[in-house]
Order: structure tokens, then sequence, then C-alpha cells
């Protein structure tokens, strides 16, 4: 029977310190940052957890910017690609059983649990709540292919409906405080856990920007904005992968596709660590704006195959 995550808010609030415990010592890195796993931890078992509402940590934190072997701890990160709206129903079987190699964050009790679809992948997102999923299935898959090290970690930190200015430290929305709750949280499990870390940004926001009328410099000035409060938190040397909307190959004769597209481009073009993720021939659920199960699979492999790439 699969286990109903419950949140328990009433009992974290009385805890004051972290403690850790976790049964991931079987993930054994190499010195090039790859990782094998023996497959022997169970899937209840596999957590890192933290007794506390909100784990104290300033972000800069001393298993980031790891020169040996590490593992990756990945956020998704943006609006409703980010959070996902493919429905779990379109995965297979195997897809939603729990994958210990991916170790996400449940945004309800603020642990590290197996990644298992319908249960804890899109928590306190601003979709239905697991019913959906975004680059999830994929990540998996690279990490299971031995593409990135296993485990892997993941923190999403996404909502859709959401535009830039509700992200930014001093915007007019809480998006900041609540990423900055889920993503301190995380860097302090894994530091008390003595893993080595580093962070990449799986990034895709504008569909509602656009929407709304932002300006594209505004929306440039707001976005690099937003980065650079991210890494000054986080590190200064973390790479973005920022997703281009539609793309024109996919709708002939509408020139650069999605009204953004240029300025994502440019933001990529000005800043080293952010690169652009092409979206050309990824599949649709809904025409030319939210990505389907093969669609999320396709953005997310070639996030990967840029992350192997990347100095």
């Amino acid at each position: 029977m699969r286990r109903l995550l419950i949140p328990s808010f009433a009992l974290l609030l009385l805890a004051c310190s972290a403690t850790v415990s976790t049964t991931l010592a079987d993930a054994a890195l190499d010195g090039d940052g790859s990782a094998t796993h023996d497959g022997s931890a169970a899937h209840d078992g596999d957590r890192i957890e933290a007794d506390g509402d909100q784990v104290e940590a300033d972000g800069n934190s001393d298993g980031a910017d790891a020169s040996g072997p590490f593992v990756w701890l990945i956020v998704f990160n943006g609006e409703s690609n980010a959070a996902g709206i493919a429905p779990n129903s379109s995965a297979t079987a195997a897809e939603r059983e729990p994958r210990p190699a991916v170790q996400i964050l449940n945004n309800y009790e603020l642990v590290f649990q197996a990644l298992d679809l319908d249960q804890n992948n899109n928590i306190d997102n601003a979709t239905p709540w697991n019913e959906s999923h975004s680059w999830e299935i994929g990540l998996a898959d690279a990490v299971e292919a031995e593409r990135l090290p296993n485990p892997s970690y993941l923190v999403k930190a996404a909502a859709s409906g959401t535009r830039i200015d509700q992200w930014l430290p001093d915007g007019g929305g809480t998006w900041w405080a609540n990423m900055t709750n889920k993503l301190d949280t995380a860097t302090t499990l894994l530091n008390t856990a003595g893993l080595s870390y580093r962070i990449a940004v799986w990034y895709s926001l504008g569909l509602n920007d656009a929407l709304a009328g932002t300006p594209p410099l505004q929306w440039k000035a707001d976005v690099e904005s937003y980065f650079a409060a991210f890494r000054a938190r986080y590190g200064a040397d973390i790479r973005i992968y920022m997703t281009r909307f539609h793309e024109y190959a996919e709708t002939p004769g509408d020139g650069l596709g999605h009204p953004y597209n240029p300025t994502i481009d440019a933001i990529a073009a000005e800043d080293p660590l952010t690169e652009v993720v092409p979206t050309q021939g990824a599949s649709y659920l809904d025409p030319y704006v939210h990505w389907d199960y093969a669609g999320m699979k396709v953005i997310a492999d070639r996030i990967v195959t840029m992350m192997l790439a990347a100095p």
C-alpha cells in the first residue's frame, strides 16, 4: 500500500534544532561527480529529515561549490511549466513507483524522500497537488541511467500563474520567501548529512508576464535582478538553465515564436552562467503553452545534456 503523506506542522513547530537521519550511504560517489548505487535502500527508508518547521540557514552553506565528489541539488523554479501540469496519468506504472534515485524535498514535511509521483512530487506549487508533474520523470531517468550522481536531490519551488515581480525579494508576492524557506532547509539538511553538493536551477517563467503585458525590457531587468539575488544567497557560480517558449519552426510564419524568446536569448548572452534551453520539438498539452508528458521528458533530457557539458 502506498504511503499517505500527512502534514506534521504541529510536531515540527515544537522542535528547535535540526537532526539528520539517512540511509543514503549506499550511494558511492566517484571522483568525477558520477555515482553508483547498490539499490539496497528501501523506498520509505531513503530520507533525510529535519525536526523543525524551518531550519535556519544563510544559504551560503559549507557543502556548496564542491571541487571533489558531490551530489546535485536541482531546483525546479518558475511558473506552471516548472511546477508542471502534465498529467501523472500519462506516466507508466514504473514511473509512478517510488524512485529513490531522486530525493525530493517534501514541501509539507520539509524532509527529503524518494521521489514518488502522486504522493510528494507536486506539493505547494499552485497546481492540482500530486496529480501532475514537470521534469521529474526525465530527471529520474537520467539519474538511474548514471548520467547524474545517484542519488540527486530536488527542490520544487514553482507556482503556476506567477509573474517575475512576485518572486523578487522586494516584490509584490511571497514566492521569494516560499522558495528560500525550502532551499535553505534543503542546503542545511545536506550540510548536516555531510554531503557536498552543487546547485543547478531549471527555470521557466514568462508566460504570465507576457499575458499581463509586462514590457520585455522590464521583464529582463526583473529576471536579472532575481538571478542576482538567488546567486548572492546560494552561490555566485550557480548555473541557471532557462527554457525558451514556443519557437518559430513550430508555427510557420510566426517569426521568433513567443515574444520573450529574444529577451531570453539576450539574458543568456550577457550572463555566461545562464544557458538557454531550446524547446523546439517538445510536445504540448495545450497549443504552444504547457508541455505534456513527452515534452517534459524532452526538455529534461536537454537540460541534463547541458549540465554534463558545462565546465
